[in-house]
């Protein structure tokens, strides 16, 4: 422990043993310690304390960075070192940050820094002052000149729109790597069916900071028609791809909203059974809508045959079970898939695996197999018979 940590280390002790005589207030922090790995030198990291209170009043927390890499911390959300007011309905987010510098050797580092209350109360005549409570929170880092390079993306969201109007579209992106990032996001705008390529855009999202994520929202001139669309939303940087439906609507129009919720069938069957295809439909928009299931059945990747439901009328808010039939004739391995056609619109695609094994043997009845046996039986007597005879002949 170095002389300078010493005095720092008595002092929260001295606070915390003072907390019980300012009428039970309790301070905590958690997490004790945050840890940056593989912080590029010259780079970013940022982590978060969370400052929590027994009191019902607000109390101001104040900021310090001590420790040997005290100069690479700091408190981004700070006001002259404010850098909130805690209660018991509101704990506070400490963000803290470290940059090291460019010509910093590779290796481990530690430092800590010094939350300090405001005055919190008197604790009478004893000891006569005023209180304030110090916590301390470790840090601990490893600097390294290796770049990574990797991101997440999540909360992906295409709004309807109207004919005239822009595409609205939302992500958000986690930079989980160690280097500052601004990914490529691509747009491809397909029809109904997903088989032509109607537009597309490219964008690109504003810096993101390791260990930071963003959200951000682009908007999209596209010169679509009305009528639901499939959009591929992919940020190459991230290995990230996911596609999206969204539809244009005409002025002031209601948009059907429906769900596959899931396709299941029995996971085994023989040859010869009739296989029922159960396919799930949620109605989550605000009107009623007719719905029907409509499917193929894959097998070593051709289409063997189609699946079809009955149509249902589906109210708002309610679920629907669409019932197929599948009668295999090959023992293998099929996939059923297929979509929900609901009111003009398609859902997403789901499917299920079936495997097929061979019927069981065919039984002959014990009375068959009695009869055979003494058939068999007076066929060798009657050998035998002849047998005989002939010898004697």
């Amino acid at each position: 422990m170095t002389p300078r940590v010493l005095p720092v280390m008595m002092a929260v002790l001295a606070a915390v043993l003072l907390v019980p005589g300012a009428g039970g207030v309790g301070i905590g922090l958690s997490p004790g310690s945050l840890s940056f790995e593989n912080v590029l030198r010259d780079g970013y990291a940022e982590g978060t304390f969370v400052v929590t209170s027994s009191m019902s009043e607000s109390v101001p927390i104040y900021g310090r960075v001590q420790g040997d890499v005290g100069e690479w911390l700091h408190f981004p959300d700070a006001t002259e070192g404010l850098l909130g007011e805690v209660s018991v309905e509101h704990p506070l987010i400490v963000r803290v940050a470290v940059a090291p510098p460019g010509d910093v050797a590779s290796g481990r580092y530690s430092g800590y820094v010094l939350l300090e209350t405001g005055t919190l109360a008197s604790v009478g005549d004893t000891i006569g002052s005023a209180v304030r409570v110090s916590l301390l929170g470790w840090t601990h880092l490893s600097v390294t000149g290796e770049e990574i390079r990797d991101c997440q993306v999540g909360a992906l969201q295409l709004t309807d729109t109207e004919p005239g109007m822009p595409l609205e579209l939302s992500l958000m992106v986690r930079n989980t790597g160690n280097v500052r990032l601004a990914p490529e996001v691509q747009v491809d705008i397909w029809d109904q069916g997903e088989t032509t390529l109607l537009t597309g855009a490219e964008e690109h999202m504003e810096t993101v900071l390791p260990t930071t994520k963003r959200e951000q929202r682009f908007y999209l001139d596209h010169g679509l028609p009305q009528g639901q669309y499939w959009a591929l939303v992919s940020v190459p940087e991230c290995g990230s791809s996911q596609l999206l439906t969204f539809d244009v609507l005409p002025l002031g129009g209601v948009a059907d909203r429906g769900q596959l919720e899931s396709v299941t069938s029995e996971v085994w069957a023989r040859v010869g059974d009739l296989v029922p295809v159960r396919a799930v439909f949620s109605n989550t928009g605000q009107r009623s809508v007719r719905a029907i299931f409509r499917g193929s059945v894959v097998s070593e990747g051709r289409t063997i045959e189609l699946l079809q439901s009955e149509e249902a009328l589906v109210p708002p808010g309610e679920s629907a079970e669409l019932l197929s039939y599948f009668r295999p004739q090959r023992t293998g391995q099929y996939e059923l898939r297929g979509r929900v056609h609901y009111n003009g619109k398609l859902t997403y695609e789901k499917g299920t695996i079936l495997n097929v094994n061979a019927g069981p043997a065919a039984r002959i009845p014990g009375r068959l197999v009695a009869a055979y046996g003494l058939l068999l039986a007076m066929l060798a007597l009657l050998v035998l018979f002849i047998r005989k005879k002939r010898r004697r002949g």
